[in-house]
């Protein structure tokens, strides 16, 4: 029978644990054969009924047929509890004489125990009668107790045998001749040959196991458990029960136990139990082909293999063997157990492994039973550390799982696992595209001892060939440059993997503009393309770029519509600092209109207005061609101060400096002192002064970059002159020319020349003016060739425009009568200063004037004084110009007929006096000279009279003629006599013109 073992942690037990009172022999080779000798067992010979070796006499009992009581009872020093032998009550009645019975009056205490099984050769009478015999079936393998002898009369020697009961079995003749008669003093019995190996299998807690039988030392016979032990002998007890004698190899007792107990073993390996453990051998110990031991079975298939124990024996030499499968359930042999190594699973030995492995994602992970598995999927391309591997039943290897935190996680066949060379893992293809991020290092290896500078590869498409799942739980890129040459290794934590070779979209956000001379992708499968010349020099909005492994940036282009235009090799733009594009040389003139803002910044935040540039040529150093399709300038003025930023529709280009030329139409009067330039490279130029005061046609005109004006002159042939500052030349309201103050005094010739009102030649003045003199306090140079005259009367009046030709030129005299309008200067002799020279004097005066042929005299108008006009900025500021000479007439006044005599004031330092001694003269001729002045001939050398002062200042010869004492009715008589005579002398010294 087999006994199935269910803990295996017993089985443990039994292989490292011997019997304490069994000898185990290690020896394999050792011979199985059971001991030669038998070790004497201690036996009891007390009688069961407390009979005494050295009684004499006793009284026989009476038989009766009841029950006979039996008792046990306790050894009170021991705490295990032996059973004490059952004696009879000494009640039996035996046969006597009296019976009838032959010779069986006289019984002899016998006192001997005989054993009886089915090999002895007697036989036991059921009464004295000895007719009838006990069935050999009812006694055998029993002890009985031999209690008295028989002698009869016939010579026989009878015996009567008892049981534990004190029941009467029978007679048995004590036959001194039959060697199978065996008496013995002993409970046990006799000793009966055996001749088996056994194991104790079955326990409870009564069982003991003794040390011999006066059981007096008993012990647990769970120390005999599945053990094999060779039983010689055995007996049957008086107490009923068989017991046997427990014999290790060497011979020695171990012990006494029931038989119940006990299996026969067919040999020494002892009987094959239920044992189901895991096993790997040691290839110090054997294999063996059967318990004979003399074939050995190879163990080199078997290797690092797990095996199945199937079965265990105890074998009778101590050891225990195991009887060991393969995982096609097939035995192979039988092993000492001190070969194998145990495992509670089908997992088999832990063997330190230490080495990092990387998960394939397509094999479980299970418990250390392999009983429950979970997906491995959670784990798929990480790394772990197997620390352990374990050889499988099923020839499977399995290695025991722990993350980077030394946890452990399972345990994962090695089909599921490739085995790495170091934390980092297995190399696994990946050939995909990344861009780094630049915030981590690149190493040369896996021991972090060396790490390369990021730099070169910052915002670049790499290529990572490859992957590496770290132990730490990073990934790890294996990164290769465009050339194929290997870089380093990355955290992948710092790169983003792009969807091919172009990179990964970034935003960028800038604003571009295109050179024109790269290709506009469709996609990055260059399938595509669309020429980029359309976009030349136009800024356009980058939204994104991608870093190509191939080296090159490519952007993703819009237009200000938000339209998508394609990738473009940002080799083929250039970045702005904003909308506004790329500030471009240009170095061109352009003229503004003046009707678009010059803004500061391209942020529109402050502008001024072009207006103060209109018609303006200004430098157009730099040109941004705007996002927003505008082009814009950057303009500088002349004195390279930047002016702002203006849209370009708001200029036009100059072919230079000059400007643009425009349409001008003007006629200007040149002013003769600025050069004529044949062209704008001022290399030749002529004399302005053959043209000066002269009107030519300004067809056109250049706003220069100098700050100056050019005019494109023509004569009035139609002939082109050249270019000239228009600094130079005055424009003119019309082909007339430009006014220009003249103040000369003119003579009609005749009535043949019309005086215009107007030069569009529309409107003339009526009447006569042949003879007459006027101002003319303007010239015009007319566009025609001729030269116009604007005319003007003695009152300011203007009287018309006439030609040159139809005037003569005289020289022209003023005479002023002093005083006049209200106030009426000197008064005396019933007269005043005012009316006697206007009243009196002028008329003489007048007359003569007109006899002048090469001279003219006009006279300042009457009603009007002189003094105060000129006081308030009037007076002679209107009317000096292109006067010969001033005379102004007065007369002094005193203390009534006490002052007398007349004389000259005029300014000191005068260049010449010849003009005014003469009048001085004529005073004194015809009144006196006045005694204060008779030492300068009748001048008086003035400085703070208004007019004198102001004909100084502007240059025309002044005098002031009193010509007496108006309060003298002397100077007063000897005036008026000689007013015709003083009148003709003085136009004639005054205009040196005789008449």
């Amino acid at each position: 029978m087999k006994q199935k073992i269910v803990n295996w942690l017993l089985i443990a037990s039994l292989v490292s644990t011997s019997i304490p009172s069994v000898q185990v022999f290690a020896d394999d080779s050792q011979t199985t054969e059971p001991p030669s000798t038998q070790e004497t067992v201690t036996t009891e010979s007390l009688s069961p009924w407390d009979f005494t070796s050295d009684t004499t006499t006793y009284e026989e009992p009476e038989l009766v047929e009841e029950e006979i009581s039996t008792t046990q009872t306790s050894d009170p020093s021991s705490s295990e509890t032996s059973s004490t032998q059952e004696t009879p009550q000494n009640t039996e009645t035996f046969p006597s004489e009296s019976d009838g019975f032959e010779d069986w009056s006289n019984p002899i205490l016998f006192e001997k125990y005989i054993t009886i099984t089915e090999k002895e050769s007697f036989v036991i009478y059921q009464s004295q009668e000895l007719t009838e015999i006990v069935e050999r079936k009812e006694v055998k393998n029993q002890t009985f107790f031999a209690k008295e002898q028989f002698e009869l009369a016939n010579g026989k020697i009878y015996v009567s045998l008892y049981n534990q009961a004190q029941q009467l079995i029978g007679y048995i003749e004590n036959d001194a001749e039959n060697k199978s008669l065996v008496f013995t003093e002993n409970l046990q019995g006799t000793a009966k040959e055996y001749n088996h190996y056994i194991m104790v299998v079955e326990t409870t807690e009564e069982n003991k196991a003794y040390k011999d039988f006066t059981f007096t030392e008993s012990f647990s016979i769970d120390e005999l458990l599945n053990r094999t032990y060779f039983v010689k002998e055995h007996y049957y007890h008086f107490d009923g029960k068989e017991y046997l004698v427990l014999t290790d190899k060497k011979g020695a007792t171990v012990a006494i136990i029931e038989q119940s107990l006990t299996v026969i073993s067919p040999d020494a390996e002892g009987i094959a139990q239920d044992f189901d453990a895991y096993l790997t051998l040691n290839k110090d110990y054997p294999l063996w082909s059967s318990f004979n031991f003399k074939v050995k079975s190879t163990t080199k298939p078997y290797e690092e293999k797990i095996l199945l124990a199937k079965e265990i024996y105890y074998h009778f030499d101590g050891s225990q063997y195991l009887a060991v499968y393969n995982n096609q359930d097939t035995l192979i042999g039988y092993v000492n157990a001190k070969g194998v190594d145990l495992y509670a699973g089908k997992l088999g030995a832990k063997k330190d492994f230490g080495k990092f492995v990387t998960i394939s994602g397509t094999h479980p992970i299970w418990d250390n039973e392999l009983k429950t598995s979970t997906p491995s999927t959670n784990y798929k391309n990480k790394t772990l550390e197997a620390k352990y591997v374990y050889a499988n039943f099923d020839g499977t290897t399995y290695y025991a799982l722990y993350n980077n935190q030394g946890k452990w996680i399972g345990n994962i066949a090695e089909q599921g696992v490739t085995v790495a060379t170091g934390q980092q893992g297995i190399y696994q293809a990946y050939n995909k595209y990344v861009m780094l991020k630049g915030d981590y290092p690149i190493w040369t290896a896996f021991d972090w001892a060396r790490s390369i500078d990021l730099t070169p590869y910052k915002n670049k498409t790499l290529e990572a060939r490859g992957i590496y799942y770290h132990f730490n739980g990073s990934s790890y890129l294996s990164l290769y440059d465009n050339q194929g040459k290997w870089i380093g290794y990355m955290n992948a934590a710092g790169a983003n993997v792009a969807p091919g070779q172009q990179g990964i979209y970034q935003a960028y956000n800038k604003y571009v503009m295109l050179k024109g001379d790269y290709a506009i992708w469709n996609g990055f499968d260059w399938a595509k393309s669309t020429s980029a010349a359309p976009y030349k020099n136009k800024t356009v909005q980058a939204l994104g770029i991608y870093y190509h492994f191939n080296g090159s940036s490519y952007l993703s282009l819009y237009d200000n519509q938000g339209k998508w235009i394609g990738y473009m090799n940002a080799a083929g733009a250039n970045v702005a600092p904003g909308q506004q594009g790329i500030y471009q040389a240009y170095n061109k003139y352009v003229m503004l209109k003046g009707d678009y803002a010059i803004w500061n910044g391209f942020d529109w935040a402050k502008s001024t207005s072009a207006a103060p540039y209109k018609n303006k040529t200004v430098q157009a150093r730099g040109i941004y061609y705007h996002f927003n399709g505008s082009s814009y300038l950057s303009l500088y003025d002349n004195q390279g101060k930047w002016i702002g930023y203006m849209n370009a529709v708001g200029a036009n280009v100059a072919p230079g400096q000059q400007g643009i030329y425009q349409a001008y139409n003007k006629y200007v009067m040149l002013k003769g002192d600025y050069a004529i330039w044949n062209g704008f490279d001022w290399a030749k130029s002529k004399s302005a002064a053959p043209y000066k005061n002269k009107t030519v046609q300004a067809r056109g005109i250049y706003y220069h970059f100098n700050g100056s004006s050019y005019l494109s002159l023509y004569d009035n042939q139609g002939k082109w002159i050249g270019y000239m500052n228009a600094a130079g030349a005055n424009v003119a309201p019309g082909q007339q020319g430009i006014y220009q103050t003249y103040n000369k005094y003119v003579t009609i010739k005749s009535n043949a020349y019309a005086i215009w009102k107007n030069f569009s030649w529309s409107s003339k003045a009526s009447g006569s003016f042949s003879g007459q003199s006027y101002l003319a306090k303007g010239i015009y140079y007319h566009f025609n060739g001729s030269k116009y005259l604007s005319l003007y009367d003695n009152n300011n009046k203007w009287i018309g425009y006439i030609n040159e030709n139809g005037v003569d030129y005289r020289p022209v005299h003023l005479f002023v009568m002093g005083h006049g309008d209200t106030d009426p200067g000197a008064v005396g002799n019933g007269t005043n200063e005012r009316d006697f020279t206007r009243r009196e004097l002028l008329p003489y005066l007048q007359k003569y004037a007109n006899q002048l042929k090469n001279n003219h005299i006009i006279f300042y108008d009457t009603s009007r004084n002189l003094y105060k006009e000129t006081k308030s900025g009037d007076g002679l500021y209107d009317i000096y110009y292109g006067l010969s000479s001033i005379t102004e007439i007065h007369l002094d006044a005193g203390i009534q007929n006490i002052g007398t005599g007349g004389h000259v004031i005029v300014s000191p330092g005068k260049s010449n006096y010849t003009q005014d001694l003469a009048l001085a003269a004529v005073v004194g001729k015809y009144n006196s000279i006045w005694r204060n002045t008779a030492s300068s001939a009748g001048l008086s050398y003035r400085t703070d009279l208004l007019n004198l002062n102001v004909s100084k200042k502007v240059d025309v010869s002044y005098r002031l003629v009193e010509l007496g004492f108006i309060t003298n009715q002397k100077d007063l008589a000897l005036l008026r006599a000689n007013l015709d005579k003083i009148a003709k002398e003085f136009v004639q010294i005054v205009t040196g013109e005789k008449l």
